[in-house]
């Protein structure tokens, strides 16, 4: 069952007692949630595309992965997913013990939607024309 998310889609192909597998696709310039894992590690391999997921631990870092690279991510480590371009990646998660328990996560922060590209070219064509009238709304993200 695929499932939409505020930055794309999400597809469990595998859940069982030890190891759960998603197909993630993210639209470019969105975010997932910053989030935890308590007791699931992540690994991330992008199938297509450019992901960044950004570690927010002792020292934060960020890796951009593009196909065919992966990245592990230990349970209880503060990470999200940004997507600099359309991508499309597999997440395996996986337990040292015997469950794995898919409502394990812990949000921190939200994540950031999809841009609407209809909004953004309306916006950009009004600009071009002198048209300045919908900008206060379009900055408070009310249009």
């Amino acid at each position: 069952m695929i499932q939409e998310k505020p930055w794309g889609t999400s597809e469990r192909l595998l859940l069982a007692s030890d190891v759960q597998i998603e197909r993630v696709r993210g639209i470019a310039g969105s975010a997932s949630s910053l989030h935890l894992h308590l007791y699931r590690h992540n690994l991330f391999f992008v199938l297509d595309g450019c992901l960044r997921i950004e570690l927010l631990s002792g020292a934060n870092q960020v890796a951009t992965l593009t196909r065919g690279q992966s990245l592990l991510v230990p349970a209880r480590i503060p990470h999200r997913m940004m997507f600099i371009e359309d991508s499309d990646a597999l997440e395996v998660y996986y337990t040292d013990g015997p469950d794995v328990d898919p409502d394990d996560i812990r949000r921190l922060a939200q994540g950031v939607p999809a841009p609407d590209l209809a909004q953004l070219r309306r916006s950009q064509e009004a600009f071009a024309a002198g048209d300045f009238s919908g900008m206060e709304e379009l900055l408070k993200g009310e249009t």
